[in-house]
């Protein structure tokens, strides 16, 4: 029984069978904790030996603002210690209070501009009375998560163009500017160095971070933000750490970061077959590439259920040239063989798994789903 499970677990990792692997994680999560956590098999450790490592991903500051337009000025303090026109305060830190607090005094027509999300919710806060600091400003709160010193370096970029980051080294505070440029739709410049900096870090951080980091990644709030470097980096190394990791978790919370995890994985395996065969496109002559097909409609061809990797080839979205990839230029062998394949190891996963519900993720019955 054992042994059977462990085997049918390993071929379906060996193979980057993503199909089977996700369905396993829906439908059977105390089982699949139980083998993902298990030191001596460790099954994602070697998904994350079989596919390639990140690449380091490089970052080029970007010119700093003309000596005409020093903004930054604007922060200096008058006679009277206020800051010239200041009408936001961005209070940061613990919400408790205590040395980690820290209020910042800024400019809204500043920070609005190169931040949507910060425009929008200084939009609709009020302007109130600050004492002490002798100005009427709407004060907006910062994410408790994100450190006074880390919101200085984002708002020192927002005044000057210059990217001024002494925590380069320590990974927490960096992943904290990744939350900061995620969380505020700060300019990209910032993010990119977030993730440039972040990537070499990641290795040697606990596997806690690297699990903070990928939910950044695939979070509601990082829609439409390129994150495919930070999400790269953590996704290997919870592969390589889900065993020690989710030990401690419940089958029912770790199944589903799990599913995330392989999904992530899937996402980045089809989109470098996509690039590969886009380069291979443009390195052939015209006269030589062959001529488009039809690609099959949701009601011809194979039956594609949810979670099918081979699904992914229609869903590929913009960007991608209007021919349909032949799906025989993606896995040698071509296609037919691959079926029998992925075939073979859904009948050794079904027998793996005998005497137990057989649905697949999409709720079909198991015979039907191969």
């Amino acid at each position: 029984w054992y042994q059977r499970r462990v085997h049918g677990l390993q071929i379906a990792v060996s193979s980057l069978n993503f199909w089977v692997l996700l369905c396993i994680l829906r439908n059977f999560p105390v089982q699949a904790k139980a083998l993902i956590c298990m030191p001596s098999h460790a099954a994602l450790k070697n998904m994350a030996d079989i596919i390639p490592r990140p690449t380091q991903p490089t970052f080029m500051p970007p010119p700093a603002f003309p000596e005409h337009l020093r903004i930054d000025r604007m922060l200096q303090p008058d006679a009277n210690g206020s800051v010239p026109h200041a009408d936001v305060a961005f209070d940061v830190g613990p919400e408790d209070g205590g040395p980690g607090f820290g209020r910042f005094l800024a400019h809204r027509v500043v920070i609005g501009a190169q931040s949507p999300m910060l425009f929008e919710e200084m939009r609709k806060l009020p302007l109130t009375t600050l004492p002490l600091e002798n100005i009427d400003a709407a004060i907006l709160r910062v994410d408790p998560e994100i450190s006074k010193e880390v919101w200085r370096s984002a708002l020192q970029f927002m005044y000057t163009g210059v990217v001024n980051c002494p925590f380069v080294n320590d990974v927490h505070c960096v992943v904290e500017l990744l939350l900061a440029a995620v969380r505020y739709k700060l300019p990209r410049p910032l993010l990119d160095f977030a993730q440039a900096s972040l990537c070499p870090l990641l290795p040697d951080a606990p596997p806690k971070v690297a699990l903070r980091v990928f939910s950044i990644c695939v979070g509601s709030m990082s829609a439409g933000m390129d994150l495919s470097a930070a999400r790269e980096a953590s996704t290997h190394m919870l592969l390589g750490t889900a065993h020690q990791l989710l030990e401690g978790f419940q089958a029912q919370d770790a199944c589903p970061i799990l599913e995330r995890v392989v999904s992530s994985v899937e996402e980045s395996h089809f989109e470098r077959q996509r690039q590969q065969w886009t380069e291979q496109q443009q390195q052939q002559p015209v006269t030589q590439r062959p001529p488009p097909t039809q690609t099959p409609g949701p009601q011809s061809g194979r039956q594609m259920h949810m979670g099918d990797p081979l699904q992914q080839t229609a869903q590929w979205g913009t960007g991608v040239p209007q021919m349909p990839i032949p799906l025989s230029s993606f896995h040698p062998p071509p296609y037919q063989q691959q079926q029998q394949q992925q075939q073979q190891q859904q009948m050794a996963m079904h027998a793996a798994y005998a005497g137990m519900p057989q649905q697949c993720g999409g709720g079909y019955p198991m015979q039907q789903c191969t």
